[in-house]
């Protein structure tokens, strides 16, 4: 896929307000829709599997997903669910890492999240109800569920500190990548107006320049800013 076409895949509907930027519904397949659908967006979203069974897409390659399971789509990765060849229903999570960091200058972006969002950090997309961690992270997303059914007064706090312990939890099982350029190019390049794409333009072209060959943007997974070294 070229650049221009993965930016046509790009979904810039808004998901939930600015003053909380986060947002929860159930979906089922195929009583509400056949099927999500190739897209991307700028935000984080975890597919919860309520019931049933199906497919979902991640990068291009279709997952087999089943009741329990727990899918984690970064910020600009590509994705589809369905089609309805099963019947599914799924919980969406979807909020924009706006809501857990607070800029630049907070330690939490530097550490983790800017790595998160640069692809540097390796860990499993998908989380099935055998792995290890699953009962700390389905307990996570259990509890914003049950906050949720009432939202009772700072609830917002609540889900908040389910999600810091969902991502503490997927940064200790995970593992650093292989990089050609560092967090602080990145950032360079991102803080100067660039959307993704053109971003991941700039740095692949720096990288040709600065020795790295034979890097192709099909190798590279369809993170935002994402600068894996591909195998």
């Amino acid at each position: 896929m070229q650049i221009p076409e993965y930016e046509n895949y790009h979904e810039t509907k808004s998901h939930s307000t600015p003053d909380f930027p986060y947002n929860a519904y159930i979906c089922s397949i195929p009583l509400d829709f056949e099927k999500v659908p190739l897209h991307w967006h700028d935000e984080v979203e975890i597919i919860y599997i309520k019931k049933g069974r199906g497919r979902i897409t991640l990068d291009f390659t279709s997952l087999y997903v089943e009741a329990g399971d727990i899918i984690i789509v970064s910020p600009g990765q590509l994705h589809a669910i369905g089609p309805a060849e099963y019947s599914m229903e799924y919980e969406n999570i979807i909020f924009s890492l706006d809501l857990l960091c607070t800029g630049s200058m907070d330690a939490l972006s530097s550490e983790f999240f800017e790595p998160f969002l640069a692809g540097t950090i390796g860990f499993e997309h998908l989380v099935c109800c055998d792995d290890e961690h699953y009962p700390v992270l389905s307990s996570c997303l259990n509890h914003i569920d049950s906050i949720s059914s009432s939202f009772p007064k700072g609830y917002r706090l609540a889900i908040k500190g389910a999600l810091f312990t969902f991502f503490y939890t997927i940064f200790t099982n995970s593992t650093l990548l292989r990089v050609w350029e560092n967090i602080s190019r990145m950032r360079s390049v991102a803080s100067s107006g660039f959307k993704p794409f053109r971003a991941l333009r700039m740095i692949l072209m720096a990288s040709s320049s600065s020795g790295v060959s034979n890097v192709r943007i099909s190798n590279i997974p369809f993170t935002k800013f994402s600068c894996s070294t591909p195998p």
